[in-house]
């Protein structure tokens, strides 16, 4: 593989180079998405999950352009409302990059809400440079009439308004439903089954001696917190384990306070079927409301009973005793409770068990507001948290904070001082100067590679070099060639992250050069810096801090190493 004298070679047939083989336009990764409406709910046939999956799928496959890598199905989902888990999954893979393409029946499949589906439509889809594609309304938005048709915005608001009819409809059907009585809960609550043969809810035998329990614990004076303590450590099952019966994986009870308290005041364990607890009205333009308690609609002896209709009352007098007596105690300290205020609200966590630690506030006994303090406690149970439950007082807290807050603000301060002099007398190219000249001296390399590949072209057309030696010594120069060419692609993104870290850091650091000498407690610097603190103990804290990506960010910190070796 020699350079050849032209005196030994006569006039040789120069051998063009093979022309490339066309390459196969690559295939748009593209979601099938399917909705199916809570009003449909798989009855109507032409609609069903199984029909609009097939049409959507057998399109894209009729589409050799066109590559199915995901579908994405809502059933049971207005298309009022764009918060559907799946639709939000297909997003995110739309936002990934994963799809390009998204493929639906119709646009009613989309959403029901015209503002809303035509900012995707119109503003969305076309920024992220994603196809759309409803088969039905024959709408496709790489084909530029579609997209400035007036008759898809019009669609997209007879379907508002078919969602609004149908939201008016269902209200009339279920205030008749109200008047007669007639029931079919949702969910069934625990310790409940549906009886599709007496048409209404029975008792599950298999939790049953469990809410009989809490029952007959809350009448004997049992706290609600303490019943839940009980259940938990009984293996009693919750809501969300009863609905992985029969599935695989495990979920571990977790009850509460709260899980207890909900099942006392649910009037279905007295037996009574209750409609009207909220209202909300589409085409009056009314959100969910939430409705008091005396205003339910209450139907008595529908459902199998825990308790009497009369033990009911009595727990709700009873919880709504305990509420107004809540209400009035804190309406009496609300001095109390100004003088210390939870500064550190949902920041502090427990390092043992990674609970958040509860606030709390203590006076003497005579309620002195003067000795009065406040404290952080974990809230979760003696045996999650070895040995004893990690608390600290937040007055002691507060110091340890900003003396950490004040070493930050210094610290960053120091290190923007230091960038700032350094490129007084550098000049402008720092703090990419190492790169700079890196990448100059590799554009140098590149150019003395491509005009050795344009000499041994031409020794290979005048006969110098026979075509195996021209192709060896092509591949080989062609692929240095790249590999300089990454190198130096990969040198201007790291540039261009430096500098960006850099700027960045110096914006974050110059808001605080004014806050340099401070004694007292900043609220707002708190709120603004303190992401987190874990307690383990008074002599074990750790302050995470909001700002870590920009202060304690991997170029920057690179820099400075490089800034301390250097200068």
């Amino acid at each position: 593989m020699g350079r050849k004298s032209r005196k030994d070679i006569p006039g040789r047939e120069i051998i063009p180079q093979p022309v490339p083989l066309h390459q196969k336009q690559e295939k748009i990764p593209t979601g099938a998405y399917i909705r199916l409406s809570l009003q449909n709910n798989g009855l109507n046939e032409m609609d069903s999950i199984t029909i609009q999956t097939q049409l959507v799928v057998s399109f894209i496959q009729a589409h050799e352009e066109l590559e199915l890598v995901e579908t994405y199905v809502d059933n049971g989902y207005t298309g009022t409302k764009f918060d559907r888990p799946q639709f939000t999954r297909m997003m995110e893979d739309v936002k990934k990059g994963k799809i390009r393409c998204i493929v639906v029946k119709d646009l009613s499949r989309f959403g029901r809400d015209y503002l809303e589906t035509g900012y995707y439509i119109d503003t969305l889809f076309p920024l992220l440079n994603v196809r759309f594609i409803a088969i039905t309304d024959q709408f496709d938005s790489v084909r530029k009439e579609d997209r400035n048709n007036l008759v898809i915005p019009m669609k997209n608001m007879v379907n508002a308004m078919f969602a609004k009819d149908i939201s008016r409809k269902q209200g009339a059907y279920h205030e008749l439903r109200r008047k007669q009585g007639t029931v079919v809960p949702a969910s069934a609550p625990l310790g409940y089954q549906y009886s599709d043969e007496e048409h209404r809810l029975v008792i599950d035998k298999d939790v049953e001696i469990y809410i009989r329990m809490t029952f007959a614990w809350h009448f004997a004076g049992v706290s609600d917190s303490e019943i839940a303590k009980r259940m938990s450590f009984l293996g009693a099952p919750t809501y969300s384990v009863l609905k992985q019966r029969g599935k695989n994986g495990r979920i571990v009870p977790n009850w509460s306070a709260n899980t207890v308290k909900g099942i006392l005041k649910n009037p279905t364990y007295a037996g009574f079927a209750v409609m009207g607890k909220s209202y909300k009205s589409l085409y009056q333009g009314i959100p969910t409301q939430i409705k008091r308690r005396e205003d339910w609609i209450m139907f008595p002896g529908v459902n199998e009973a825990y308790i009497s209709a009369e033990d009911y009352y009595r727990i709700v007098e009873r919880i709504d005793k305990n509420r107004n007596a809540k209400e009035k105690k804190m309406e009496s300290t609300e001095a109390f409770r100004a003088q210390l205020p939870n500064c550190f609200q949902h920041k502090v966590i427990c390092a043992k068990c990674g609970k958040r630690m509860v606030f709390k506030r203590k006076a003497n006994s005579q309620g002195d507001i003067d000795t009065a303090y406040s404290y952080y406690q974990c809230s979760s149970y003696k045996q999650r948290c070895a040995g004893k439950r990690p608390m600290i007082h937040q007055s002691i807290l507060k110091v340890v904070v900003m003396a950490n807050i004040r070493n930050l603000i210094r610290t960053a301060c120091d290190r923007k001082k230091m960038l700032d002099q350094i490129e007084r007398d550098v000049g402008s190219q720092f703090p990419v100067q190492k790169l700079t000249r890196k990448a100059g001296y590799l554009e140098v390399r590149l150019a003395e590679l491509e005009q050795r590949i344009t000499k041994v072209y031409e020794d290979h057309t005048e006969g110098v070099l026979d075509l195996d030696d021209y192709r060896c010594i092509k591949e080989r120069l062609t692929s240095e060639k790249q590999t300089i060419q990454n190198q130096i692609a990969d040198i201007r993104t790291k540039m261009q992250c430096v500098s960006d870290a850099v700027q960045r850091f110096r914006q974050w650091a110059g808001q605080f050069e004014n806050c340099m000498e401070f004694d007292t407690y900043s609220q707002e610097l708190v709120d603004s810096l303190v992401k987190e603190i874990r307690i383990s103990d008074e002599d074990h804290i750790e302050i995470v801090f909001s700002c870590e990506d920009v202060y304690r960010n991997a170029v920057i910190e690179a820099l400075f190493r490089e800034v301390e070796n250097d200068f």
